[in-house]
């Protein structure tokens, strides 16, 4: 391009007298003109990629933000889904052993064991796709090499969880003699709902934090705090020094 330049002007100028003159040449002028059209144009549509991909990055994360919250939000949904089937499900077979559905409605058994399952599995489903989609899109947004401890905290409450409902589930293997609702409390029930009651808030915590000014990626502490409630169980609570999420 110099040597262009150069040579365009050498073209343009002439020496009359001694005397440094200026003769037009319309031709070199045009390719002049020509060669920075093309100049500018080259560097507007480089700025107009540059500014597409920019666009298209924050339209991508945000279509993932809105995945991962409508997952999460399902969670929420279903937190307390399996403590809620057994429950009502050792209920119901009191109530049918009491009132004689052993030997009246002997089926009733397998109708109740399926509903107690399937609020098991509806919570078991909700978790799996959310830690799946939420370890691989969490880590596009962050700067590279960053450790995501809020998430890492979160798998591991949910394990916390799934282990919680597999004692609801083997409460609900003893003879059906043996299943009425205090007891169900007192033993596996309190439990399950203070570790449920916990899912619920983490995960709406991990949900605020994608629309606040904290890093998403901090961890986020919890701990069993404050007295005993009337079943004896410590009630869950966050442990962060600061306000979750907010500054």
């Amino acid at each position: 391009m110099k040597h262009f330049l150069v040579w365009r002007l050498t073209d343009v100028l002439s020496v009359s007298g001694g005397l440094l003159h200026y003769v037009p040449d319309w031709d070199a002028i045009g390719a002049m003109a020509s060669a920075g059209a093309v100049v500018i144009g080259l560097a507007a549509i480089w700025y107009s990629i540059r500014i597409l991909r920019v666009q298209l990055r924050h339209q991508t994360e945000l279509e993932a933000k809105h995945l991962e919250q409508e997952l999460l939000l399902r969670v929420m949904d279903l937190a307390e889904a399996p403590y809620d089937a057994t429950k009502l499900f050792v209920a119901d077979i009191a109530s049918w052993r009491l009132s004689g559905g052993p030997s009246k409605n002997p089926d009733f058994f397998f109708v109740a064991g399926k509903t107690l399952m399937e609020g098991h599995r509806r919570l078991s489903t909700a978790t799996s796709a959310a830690l799946h989609v939420l370890r691989r899109s969490r880590p596009r947004r962050f700067p590279r090499g960053t450790t995501d401890h809020a998430f890492e905290r979160y798998h591991q409450l949910i394990q916390k969880v799934l282990k919680s409902n597999a004692q609801l589930l083997q409460y609900t293997s003893r003879d059906i003699s043996q299943l009425d609702v205090i007891g169900f409390q007192k033993e596996v029930g309190s439990d399950a709902f203070q570790i449920a009651d916990l899912l619920r808030r983490f995960t709406g915590e991990l949900i605020a934090r994608m629309y606040s000014d904290d890093p998403e990626w901090e961890p986020i502490e919890y701990q069993q705090v404050g007295e005993p409630n009337v079943d004896g169980a410590i009630p869950f609570d966050f442990a962060d020094q600061e306000p979750l999420g907010r500054r």
